[in-house]
């Protein structure tokens, strides 16, 4: 679910220098948790779906979000822990529209977090997002996406900066172009994606401010991905990316400047009618320009296999290796191993119940320094009726290292329930 803020399996918005995190021009599985569309946990009932305002061929679907919430740890210590009631308000607005041979999409949205008793965490947050797609030939199509995004980091997860204050905040801007061509049984598509982030100062609560313009960076990528269709439905794959990353702000003791690149090779298939997979693995390199950072050269995988017991239940379970960016100043790249368990069940046609099990290893490998963070989950969703639907939630998480004076993390309770309001 979109409300899960501390899932730990997702480490593409982390922090640090963006790397090496090309997009798909489009997503070839259905959007969502699960690897089919018409099961519990993804199936969009008849009747209950919005259907948006359709004006001159193109379809609005505007909604509103407002979620009251309780953490027991907001700023995730170990020791001297501090709870919070807050409100956070998330309009948000889609927009599409086109042809067969020319489409685009428009999204925005919005979120702005209000503390009760820890007002230094307030934060306003936006984002906007336009994808388009111009088919130059039969099977052959062209793909744009430009994005920018004012964001916040999420405490608790790997490469998160240490220093206690505001919010870690930071604005992107992301520029991709992708060209698609299929022939017979095989699908090609290469990319090239441009990423410029920059982060804004940190405020202390003794009032002064932490520079964090250390983290800025400019990053290219270079991507080519092939893909050729089984005759019994499944898909073979492989992947290769180069991305080089600069840090034009870092001082002379930490530029995280770097190149490198990764190759991957993988199935997405059916091995049963109750059993779907999708399992890659395959090699990475990154190399730092500064010494003080250690070269990172190994294997990495992503596994994921959903099961589907009943036409009420589906169970999926993830699992795979990363390495992501940090906010430490003397960490570069952080070694994560992740695992995840997600439990979709319709209670009935209208409610949908959600429990998650996840947990992450992280290798600070520069400070010989080792976390560990898991979360457990349960949210309950209603759909009242196609325009309005809640929902509640509790999240025990949990993280600790060992070498606290490196590495802070502790334990947090969060609750709290939700209401969104679509046209």
């Amino acid at each position: 679910m979109i409300f899960f803020r501390l899932t730990l399996l997702a480490t593409i918005f982390v922090s640090g220098t963006a790397f090496a995190q090309t997009r798909e021009p489009f997503q070839s599985e259905p959007s969502g948790p699960l690897l089919r569309s018409n099961v519990a946990g993804s199936r969009q009932q008849a009747g209950l779906a919005s259907e948006g305002i359709s004006t001159g061929g193109i379809l609005i679907q505007p909604s509103l979000t407002v979620k009251v919430e309780s953490d027991s740890n907001v700023l995730n210590r170990a020791t001297q822990k501090r709870g919070s009631v807050f409100v956070v308000v998330m309009p948000t607005v889609n927009a599409a529209g086109g042809t067969e041979q020319a489409s685009y999409v428009v999204r925005a949205q919005a979120a702005v977090a209000r503390f009760a008793s820890i007002t230094s965490q307030n934060s306003e947050t936006f984002g906007i997002e336009a994808n388009g797609r111009l088919a130059v030939a039969k099977k052959a199509s062209v793909f744009t996406r430009v994005a920018f995004d004012k964001k916040i980091e999420p405490r608790g997860q790997a490469g998160e900066s240490i220093t206690e204050g505001s919010p870690a905040e930071y604005r992107q801007f992301e520029a991709q172009i992708a060209a698609r061509a299929e022939t017979g049984a095989m699908r090609l598509t290469a990319s090239v994606t441009a990423t410029k982030r920059d982060y804004a100062d940190i405020k202390l609560e003794n009032g002064q401010t932490e520079d964090q313009q250390f983290r800025a960076s400019n990053v290219v990528s270079f991507a080519l991905k092939s893909e050729y269709a089984l005759p019994n439905g499944g898909i073979l794959f492989a992947a290769g990316t180069y991305s080089k990353a600069d840090s034009p702000n870092a001082p002379s003791c930490c530029d995280q400047s770097s190149k490198g690149g990764q190759a991957i090779a993988g199935i997405r298939t059916e091995l049963s009618k109750l059993v779907s997979a999708e399992i890659s693995a395959g090699y990475v390199t990154r190399d730092y320009i500064s010494n003080i950072y250690k070269d990172f050269n190994g294997p990495v995988w992503q596994a994921k296999v959903d099961w589907y017991p009943t036409p009420l239940m589906s169970l999926s379970v993830a699992s795979g290796r990363k390495i992501v960016n940090s906010g430490i100043p003397t960490v570069a790249g952080i070694v994560v191993d992740a695992t995840s368990l997600q439990l979709f069940y319709e209670v009935r046609r209208n409610i949908d119940v959600v429990l998650t099990l996840a947990r992450s290893d992280e290798n600070y490998r520069e400070i010989d320094t080792k976390a560990v963070a898991t979360l457990v989950g349960v949210e309950g969703r209603y759909i009242i009726n196609s325009r309005f639907t809640g929902g509640l939630f509790s999240r025990l998480r949990d993280r600790s290292s060992n070498n606290r004076l490196q590495l802070s993390g502790g334990s947090g309770f969060e609750a709290g329930l939700w209401l969104r309001a679509s046209l």
